[in-house]
């Protein structure tokens, strides 16, 4: 039988590797000599609105994030995570939002496009286009 501590633990451990990432992608930013968040975007791949959701804890990043974030300040994906792992085991947790009414390990499927509608973006002014 799982001991619900044991899962908790499990889970708290989950949101501190993931607050950390954003710590962790922010200062290999700034290695990197990347002024900005936007530019960062840029290099990455990623909208300037879908980068700045998941620097904000909004959204979490996935895999593919990770990958091209990785690439573009020059830090394989896997590292990014180990770094985030070993922030959050030495309990560096920056607490970006004290009281977060989200839970950043459980999908929105309501906030998912659905397939009739047509992918929505932003170019670098940040406007929205349908």
């Amino acid at each position: 039988m799982w001991d619900d501590r044991c899962m908790n633990a499990s889970r708290d451990h989950a949101l501190r590797v993931a607050q950390e990432l954003i710590g962790v992608i922010d200062q290999a930013r700034w290695d990197a000599r990347i002024g900005s968040v936007r530019e960062l975007a840029r290099r990455a791949g990623m909208t300037h609105t879908s980068l700045n959701k998941r620097m904000s804890g909004e959204v979490v990043f996935n895999v593919r994030d990770l990958a091209a974030l990785g690439a573009a300040v020059g830090v394989h994906p896997a590292e990014l995570i180990t770094r985030a792992v070993d922030a959050a085991l030495a309990g560096n947790v920056v607490q970006l939002h004290p009281e977060p009414s989200y839970d950043p390990l459980t999908v929105d499927l309501a906030n998912e496009p659905s397939a009739a509608e047509p992918e929505r973006r932003d170019d670098e002014s940040g406007d929205d286009h349908a």
